[in-house]
């Protein structure tokens, strides 16, 4: 039978199954992205599809994503009447349930790190940038918490291998500053210590 296989990227992780594949991304403000992408095996076409709609909300929190022995559950609640409720309810292929209990909630923990240096950053730097550089930079920052959550990195050696990737300019220089010291790396080394521990036990 067909086992389902885990693919970390940068950010998050990609559940791959037989004929479907799920993508999950945390991100800043504390939720996670579900996609659900169709493969080869089931569509005939070349490479992986997505089919969740566009007109479905893609992002979820904790209490809107719900995984069941053999579906999972994303319905978010719509910001002006909170008792509606959008999104998809989906069959699981065999192995998936368990990788999703396991890992939603590390998922989680990424966005949820990543939402509290954006409380950190936000005033700092948010007025001075254009807009699409501000998102890259709080991608950033999802990416520098899943390595450090999700792969145990210490925090300033992930910090360094962003930094390798991604410009560092007058006005992104004391963002990058508060990721090496200050209360942004105070919470990066209190996450990674919690994970420590948790490893140890």
């Amino acid at each position: 039978m067909f086992q389902p296989t885990i693919q970390r990227l940068w950010q998050g992780i990609e559940i791959a199954g037989d004929q479907i594949s799920l993508l999950l991304l945390p991100r800043d403000d504390g939720r996670i992205s579900v996609q659900v992408r169709a493969q080869p095996a089931l569509t005939g076409w070349d490479d992986l599809t997505r089919i969740t709609p566009d007109e479905l909300p893609s992002c979820y929190t904790a209490g809107e994503i719900v995984v069941h022995d053999t579906e999972i559950s994303c319905m978010a609640a719509n910001e002006l009447v909170p008792f509606c409720r959008y999104g998809f309810t989906m069959t699981l292929e065999p192995g998936m349930e368990q990788l999703l209990r396991a890992w939603i909630p590390q998922l989680f923990d990424v966005a949820t790190l990543a939402s509290e240096i954006v409380r950190h950053v936000d005033p700092l730097f948010r007025a001075q940038q254009p807009p699409m550089y501000v998102q890259h930079l709080y991608e950033i920052y999802t990416t520098v918490a899943a390595a450090v959550i999700l792969d145990g990195r210490d925090p300033l050696d992930a910090i360094a291998t962003e930094k390798r990737f991604a410009s560092v300019s007058d006005y992104s220089k004391p963002v990058w500053d508060m990721f090496e010291a200050g209360p942004v790396q105070e919470d990066l080394h209190r996450a990674h210590t919690q994970i420590v521990s948790k490893k140890a036990a």
